[in-house]
C-alpha cells in the first residue's frame, strides 16, 4: 500500500479552480471538516474546530467533472491518499497543510440530493488499433486536459522512466 488511504466528508470552502503546475494541470479546492458532537453541559449540539484539508484532483477526467458539478458550500465525500506538510507562510512563521490526492469525489446525500450524468471514455484506439485521430479533452476555459506524467485513467503519478522525461 502506498500511503494512507482516507474518505473525508465536509463542506467545499470555494469553487474548485484549476491550474497548470510542473506536473502538469491539477484542479483543487478546499473541504472544511467539523466535528459534531453532543455537549452535555449545555444540553447541545455543537462542532469542534474545522480542520481544512486541500483537495487535488490530477486525474484529467476527475478534475473537470469536479470542476463542472461541485461548488463552494456544499457537502462531498472524497477518498485519497493523504499528505502532511509544513510550509512557512508571508510572516515567516511555520504552518501544516493537510491534502488529499483524490481519487474519488462525490456529493454527500444525506441532506441534499444530486443528478447522475455518465461521461463518454475518451478513445484511444479505434478497431483497426489505430489512433482516431487528435481530439484533445478540452476543460470551461478550451484548454487541453492531458497532464503530462500523470496516467488518465487512474490519476497516478508516473515516474520518470514511464513519462520518458
Amino acid at each position: 500500500m502506498r500511503g494512507v488511504f482516507v474518505t473525508v466528508v465536509g463542506n467545499v470552502g470555494a469553487d474548485p479552480v484549476a491550474r497548470d503546475t510542473a506536473g502538469g494541470r491539477v484542479v483543487t479546492f478546499n473541504l472544511g471538516v467539523s466535528e459534531r458532537y453532543f455537549d452535555r453541559s449545555n444540553d447541545q449540539w455543537a462542532d469542534r474546530p474545522t480542520t481544512w484539508y486541500r483537495i487535488s484532483c490530477w486525474n484529467a477526467q476527475l478534475g473537470r467533472n469536479v470542476g463542472e458539478c461541485v461548488r463552494r458550500g456544499e457537502r462531498v465525500m472524497v477518498t485519497g491518499r493523504l499528505r502532511f506538510s509544513t510550509y512557512q507562510d508571508k510572516d515567516g512563521v511555520e504552518r501544516a497543510s493537510l491534502e488529499v490526492v483524490a481519487e474519488h469525489v462525490g456529493h454527500e446525500m444525506s441532506f441534499a440530493s444530486t443528478r447522475y450524468i455518465k461521461q463518454e471514455r475518451r478513445q484511444t484506439q479505434d478497431s483497426a488499433g489505430e489512433d482516431p485521430g487528435e481530439r484533445p479533452e478540452l476543460d470551461e476555459f478550451g484548454d487541453d486536459l492531458d497532464v503530462p506524467g500523470v496516467d488518465l485513467d487512474t490519476g497516478e503519478l508516473l515516474d520518470e522512466e514511464r513519462v520518458g522525461v
